[in-house]
């Protein structure tokens, strides 16, 4: 949770101070594009198409996750197991949650360096612990007020921070 909290805290003040990052057309290639004004350099940008198939299977795979459990409820008549449905989502998203940053930074295997990445982030439980912090702020600061786009950006962003955070290297070359 402080992780999550601490991105958070630096993504909102980036977006409070930084115009160009804020002014940034909000699509999937947002992260692409935050991730180069970061980082102070142009980054070669993806095909958006390539991207929005990233994004539209990764969130296929998470909602499937989902679904098991939720299909288990019914089959076996024990609502109580649809409980499970969120973790079952958020345990894929945490092997995800980097996939449009390595596929940004140009990698030729997004998925598994993807999933190199949440290694070298401390595994899935410690990813799945700050993922879902950073995914409830995204929702209740969005309802609450704060405006649903900027509260987007603002997790966006935290992801973007902790992607450069991770040590970068040999884990995804190997």
């Amino acid at each position: 949770m402080g992780e999550a909290r601490s991105l958070l805290a630096e993504a909102e003040e980036r977006l409070a101070h930084d115009r160009e990052l804020a002014a940034l057309p909000v699509d999937v290639a947002w992260m692409h594009r935050a991730l180069a004004h970061l980082r102070g350099q142009r980054i070669p940008a993806p095909a958006l198409g390539a991207l929005a198939r990233l994004v539209a299977v990764k969130y296929a795979l998470c909602l499937a996750a989902a679904g098991v459990p939720i299909a288990l409820a019914v089959v076996l008549a024990e609502p109580w197991l649809a409980l499970a449905a969120p973790l079952a989502f958020y345990l894929v998203e945490a092997q995800l949650v980097f996939l449009l940053l390595v596929a940004a930074d140009g990698s030729a295997h997004p998925w598994r360096d993807a999933r190199r990445r949440t290694s070298v982030a401390g595994g899935t439980l410690r990813v799945v612990a700050t993922v879902v912090p950073i995914a409830l702020f995204m929702l209740v600061a969005g309802i609450a007020g704060r405006g649903l786009v900027r509260a987007w950006l603002t997790g966006c962003l935290a992801i973007v921070l902790w992607h450069e955070r991770l040590p970068h290297g040999s884990e995804e070359s190997a």
